[in-house]
């Protein structure tokens, strides 16, 4: 292709870019220009609607204040899940052998590896607040091959403490939607 043939093509294209910058630049003054009407038209109506003169004295005896979502959420709440030291220690005991068996077949535990967790849940509701409250931690979820049971990926070396962190956080998230861990697992890294 001729050089000469070339440089307009480039120039028209160049053009058409410069022209839809532009148009993107002057759309998004507008937008801006409009949030900050829309602000002051609200600052405004608040300020002008609100009067102290309008504001009466009362005792407490006068303000009777009903909130029937606060009471009966206080009605239907549970007492938090809390794990105890026997649950602990078996956790920290399952940690502690498969780590030991990793290394036994020449596992180097300073390199990341996927980690699957499995859980099941009494229903798919149940599974869907677990999955919203994990997944705003990090951590990879989908379901397994019955819609009540989850498959929880997280991306993590063998250390110790690391994997603690993970199966107790994992393990108290399940219990709090009335599900059952049913283990973690791992391929060693060479």
């Amino acid at each position: 292709m001729k050089l000469s043939r070339l440089i307009p093509a480039i120039a028209a294209v160049g053009g058409a870019v410069a022209l839809a910058v532009y148009k993107l630049q002057k759309d998004k003054k507008e937008i801006i220009k409009l949030d900050e009407g829309l602000l002051l038209d609200e600052e405004g109506d608040s300020f002008d609607d609100m009067h102290i003169d309008d504001v009466s004295a009362s005792t407490a005896a006068d303000v009777d204040v009903d909130i029937p979502a606060f009471k009966e959420e206080e009605a239907n709440a549970q007492p938090p899940f809390v794990m105890d030291d026997e649950t602990k220690a078996k956790i920290e005991k399952n940690v502690t052998d498969a780590i030991s068996a990793l290394a036994a077949v020449g596992d180097i535990h300073s390199a990341e590896r996927p980690v699957e967790h499995q859980m099941s849940f009494p229903d798919e509701t149940a599974l869907a607040s677990f999955k919203e409250t994990v997944i705003k931690r990090g951590y990879v979820v989908t379901k397994g091959e019955d819609p009540k049971v989850a498959v929880v990926m997280h991306i993590a070396p063998m250390d110790h403490e690391i994997m603690l962190q993970h199966v107790f956080y994992l393990y108290e998230e399940t219990k709090k939607q009335n599900g059952t861990y049913e283990g973690w697992h791992c391929n060693p890294v060479y």
